[in-house]
């Protein structure tokens, strides 16, 4: 029992091996120390995000940026956060963020929290965006006070889905 036991979690293994092979690579993958846990959301998971979990979702079909994979927001309304990661950083680092947004409908807000320290910065502050197809955007100059750090990203009242993908924090270059 205990051979066919062990035989049966190898081949499960094998197979999920194989299929997440098949799983096209994001762009922000090929980024060299990209500090971003699942950045295209190619683990077909919010894995490494700690998400509002009653709005978010994952997609798989020809509206990812880049990958096979993206993450999706619903529509809701308030001011929301959808996803958030610890980072270990280097104290006194500088870096940069960048990450890619579709909505085919408005969206009140799309903000971004720095949290160096426990202390909350709004470090991307934007409102009353129209209905667009994939637009980056570039945050610069994240200073980090500690060894940790965390990135927050939020939308507000958002009418339809929205699309996210290609999430990026790398140092940035001096």
């Amino acid at each position: 029992m205990r051979n066919t036991l062990q035989k049966c979690l190898i081949t499960v293994g094998v197979l999920l091996f194989g299929i997440g092979a098949w799983a096209a690579d994001s762009e922000c993958d090929a980024v060299k120390d990209n500090l971003i846990t699942n950045c295209g959301w190619e683990f077909n998971c919010w894995a490494g995000w700690h998400p509002s979990a009653s709005i978010v979702d994952i997609g798989r079909d020809e509206f990812a940026h880049s990958g096979d994979y993206r993450g999706i927001i619903h529509a809701h309304p308030g001011l929301e956060y959808v996803g958030q990661q610890g980072l270990p950083v280097v104290a006194g680092q500088a870096y940069t963020l960048s990450f890619w947004v579709r909505n085919t409908q408005p969206m009140e807000r799309l903000q971004v929290l720095w949290t160096p320290d426990r202390v909350d910065e709004i470090v991307f502050d934007l409102e009353n965006i129209p209905a667009q197809d994939y637009t980056q955007y570039v945050i610069e100059d994240l200073i980090a006070s500690t060894d940790s750090a965390e990135v927050w990203l939020m939308f507000g009242n958002a009418l339809g889905d929205v699309d996210i993908d290609d999430v990026v924090l790398v140092p940035s270059q001096e």
